[in-house]
């Protein structure tokens, strides 16, 4: 090969060697942004949108409370009491809790989604308490009054819940506990269930949720940004390990489900685009090894199965928890 040849190769892998790491760079510059404008605390605080109350608007309502009809006007009129704990790894955890009127063994873990907040799962929050239960709902990590920087879409809430159970069981030893979440908070649900739970946690109830943190960036990427899921899946993977402290391949609602000995209910609106409805199946398919059923919601997209046909989800939701909750015992005081 003669020496030109040689060097006009050489140039070109120099050339080339440079526009990869270059791309390289770019990929990995690109998923650094994703991550701040999806899993960070600061993100999260510019896209909620927090419901505020005014005093006097407040004190109409509470002397007229059969006109409130708004389930995020109720939880602002409610005044949650404002519950603080800490984990077992020694971070301070937060929570509203709404206690009924008489006291109840019966208790409520609501779970919020992504770029939510307490007052934004009123609807299930109020069916429940009116019911005479006891509400708790957390501030998912990153979210509100979370003093996590970064979201964790589920994995390392799931231990979150543990300690929420832990505390609910300290203060009520003879509680029947049943989760409830949405989106986000309904991966918190099944994530959850594959870890070893007390014999207070009666049954699950898991609202639109994805397979894994994987599988629903991978939606995400494609259909935000439109662009391919490989390499920008993979180098936000690594940078959510690096900033974040989990694997997004790992963090798998799938792989807990196969683990799950809890009753479970799925429900999925047939419309969800954001958290794909093929994504049903998959998890229902994947609690082999507990009781299981299902609610489809015709035309419902994404989160508002209980907007759209709340003559379907609720009559289905109360049945199923009648089955699994000793609905007799419900209404005693609670210790």
């Amino acid at each position: 090969m003669q020496d030109s040849t040689k060097k006009k190769i050489a140039k070109a892998a120099v050339i080339t060697a440079g526009v990869g790491a270059a791309c390289g760079a770019a990929v990995f510059s690109f998923s650094n942004f994703v991550y701040d404008q999806i899993f960070t605390a600061k993100a999260m605080v510019k896209r909620g949108n927090p419901f505020v109350l005014e005093p006097a608007e407040k004190e109409r309502y509470l002397k007229n409370p059969n006109t409130i009809h708004d389930d995020r006007t109720w939880f602002a009129c409610m005044e949650p009491i404002e519950e603080t704990i800490q984990s077992k790894r020694g971070e301070n955890l937060h929570a509203e809790y709404l206690k009924p009127a008489v006291g109840s063994h019966i208790w409520c873990l609501c779970i919020h989604g992504w770029t939510s907040c307490p007052q934004n799962v009123a609807i299930p929050a109020r069916h429940f308490y009116e019911k005479g239960w006891n509400v708790l709902i957390p501030h998912m990590r990153g979210h509100g009054k979370s003093e996590q920087k970064n979201v964790s879409m589920g994995w390392f809430d799931r231990l979150d819940m543990l300690d929420w159970i832990d505390f609910i069981i300290s203060r009520d030893p003879e509680a029947q506990i049943f989760l409830i979440g949405v989106s986000m908070g309904s991966a918190t649900v099944m994530m959850t269930g594959g870890e070893q739970l007390p014999q207070n946690v009666k049954a699950l109830i898991a609202d639109c949720g994805y397979t894994s943190v994987w599988d629903e960036i991978s939606c995400e990427i494609k259909d935000m940004f439109h662009l391919p899921v490989h390499p920008l899946c993979d180098a936000f993977r690594l940078v959510t390990m690096a900033r974040a402290g989990y694997d997004i391949k790992k963090a798998s609602s799938v792989e807990q489900l196969k683990k799950c000995t809890t009753p479970i209910l799925f429900i999925h609106g047939q419309e969800d685009t954001f958290v794909p409805y093929h994504m049903l199946q998959k998890v229902y398919d994947a609690a082999e090894n507990c009781e299981k059923d299902m609610l489809s919601v015709p035309d419902a997209a994404h989160a508002n199965s209980w907007d759209i046909h709340p003559e379907l989800y609720w009559p289905k939701v109360d049945s199923f928890l009648a089955k699994h909750l000793n609905l007799a015992s419900g209404n005693e005081k609670a210790s």
